[in-house]
């Protein structure tokens, strides 16, 4: 019958091999789903795990010596700063969108520039060859001017030794000037304007981190000028430490800040969005400080906004003016570096800034609201989650379910009627973003069996210092046997002769062993001379 079975299967095609087993299985009472595991459940890999290992026992392995991968738990740095994470169809969208903040003028601004700065560049060159050129005609002509000097020069004075005299003076050449037309940069056409919308945005990298650091220094100072009216108004306090430096006079509660310093121009307005083709970078660690400085930005920010609150409830009204201050947020793109760059008319572009100045920036806040993408901060600045902690925002709430019961006769026996209304649908509002997880998991090796491990290294130890001592011991022994030779020798050769005293570096001899020995022969030759003076 098996045989029969088997020479069937063998004329089959993959397919019916495959029904056919599984029918001879079913026959056996063996189900398919226990022939092969899941693989991909933790069952699975034990079960693995436990077939690896009995195959290495079986093959003659020791337990004690295998091993096996662990995912160990690290502290990572907290001061490290992650790029956040977008859908691929939210930055697509982004992309899309940048057509309303981005106008044509802007590329065609920069496509006439580099054009300009070329043809400015020919005109310079042509300028400095024409100039070359007439330097070669000046020394040529000066050249000539001299041989025609020094050849007048000797008929006068063959004309004098003769006696002649020359009635007439040497005539002076003027060298001719030379007329090489109008340059090409005296024909070009002037450069083109800068449109306005480029004081609402930054390309480049290095631009965006000057951006961000003058911000940051304005803030700061903002910072500080708040500090110093709020302490204006408390009790004076001693001051503990001396200052460093001379403190800058803080200004009255009177006048108001300088406008200068709080009118945020469109050049000076800060950042709110910057754009990065993070896939298209490479390496990435040119574009790794952008966000630390934005979670740098963002956390002066939270301190000014603290500071804020506590200025409007001491000081008043006229004495401090609150800025308009956001956060800034960054926004990692795929690989759109090419198209960004040919919506601004340039050959590469790896950061694209957008100020609070724009006057198109609210399409990107209603792409990417807070709740979407966090603001970059730092993990000092951001709560961790606990189980009591309350989550309170000041957006519209959806109530599950608003009841109004209608009172009716007390005659009727009938319950009274419920209305549930329908939800209302809350907007997406960021409600707290927590600090990261700083701990991370490595991948790496543990022994398979601790105990069995640990028991091999204690035999092995325990093994090394036996061997050790036994080698102690056996050059002692050697060392003895060599000195009670050396003893024999020098009692049969006589008490007159000189001893000879062995040196230090011989072989079998150890510096700090031979003190030993020697006191040790020492006294069982004492000992000897006693017992045959007692003979005696």
């Amino acid at each position: 019958m098996w045989h029969g079975d088997i020479h069937d299967v063998r004329q089959l095609g993959p397919t019916g091999r495959f029904f056919k087993f599984a029918e001879l299985f079913v026959t056996l009472g063996i189900m398919p789903s226990e022939l092969t595991p899941q693989s991909g459940t933790v069952r699975a890999q034990a079960r693995k795990d436990k077939a690896v290992i009995s195959t290495g026992v079986a093959a003659g392995q020791d337990r004690s010596r295998m091993d096996k991968e662990v995912v160990k738990a690290v502290l990572a740095s907290p001061l490290t700063i992650p790029w956040p994470n977008i859908p691929r169809h939210l930055q697509t969208t982004v992309m899309s969108s940048l057509i309303q903040l981005v106008p044509h003028s802007v590329a065609e601004y920069h496509v006439s520039r580099a054009r300009c700065q070329k043809r400015e560049k020919r005109a310079r060159r042509a300028d400095k060859r024409s100039a070359e050129k007439r330097e070669d005609l000046a020394h040529e002509d000066t050249g000539e001017v001299v041989q025609e000097e020094l050849k007048n020069g000797e008929d006068s004075h063959r004309g004098e030794a003769v006696g002649e005299k020359r009635k007439d003076p040497p005539s002076t050449s003027v060298i001719p000037s030379i007329e090489l037309g109008p340059t090409m940069g005296e024909s070009h056409s002037p450069r083109p304007e800068r449109p306005q919308i480029m004081n609402h945005i930054v390309l480049g990298i290095n631009e965006t981190i000057k951006s961000l650091e003058r911000s940051i220094d304005d803030l700061k100072l903002q910072l500080l000028i708040l500090t110093d009216a709020i302490n204006a108004t408390s009790r004076p306090r001693p001051n503990n430490l001396l200052p460093t430096a001379p403190r800058s006079p803080s200004p009255p509660l009177t006048s108001s800040p300088e406008p200068d310093t709080l009118a945020s121009s469109s050049e000076q307005s800060p950042l709110v969005f910057i754009l990065i083709p993070l896939q298209s970078i490479s390496p990435q660690t040119l574009v790794s400080p952008i966000p630390q400085y934005c979670a740098t930005y963002n956390s002066l920010i939270y301190q000014y906004m603290q500071l804020a609150r506590v200025a409007s409830a001491r000081l008043k009204e006229n004495a401090w003016s609150a800025l308009p201050v956001e956060e800034v947020r960054v926004v990692p793109m795929g690989r759109t570096e090419a198209e960004l760059a040919a919506m601004v008319g340039l050959r590469r572009l790896a950061c694209f800034g957008l100020r609070a100045s724009h006057p198109s920036i609210a399409v990107l806040h209603g792409l990417l609201p807070k709740s979407i993408l966090h603001p970059p901060r730092h993990s000092i600045t951001l709560p961790f989650p606990t189980s009591g902690l309350q989550v309170h925002t000041d957006g519209p709430v959806a109530h599950h379910s608003v009841a109004a019961i209608k009172t009716q006769p007390a005659s009727t026996n009938s319950k009274p009627e419920t209305i549930t209304s329908r939800p209302e649908r809350a907007i997406p509002l960021p409600h707290i973003h927590y600090a990261p997880i700083q701990i991370k998991g490595i991948t790496t090796k543990a022994p398979l069996d601790g105990t069995a491990r640990k028991q091999t290294r204690l035999e092995e130890v325990r093994r090394r210092r036996i061997e050790v001592k036994e080698r102690k011991r056996k050059e002692m022994e050697e060392t003895k046997r060599r000195w009670e030779k050396r003893l024999k020798l020098r009692k049969n050769s006589g008490h007159g002769k000189s001893r000879k005293v062995p040196k230090a570096g011989e072989k079998g001899v150890v510096n700090g062993e031979m003190s030993k020995v020697k006191a040790r022969s020492g006294k069982e030759q004492g000992s000897g001379q006693s017992e045959q003076g007692g003979i005696a």
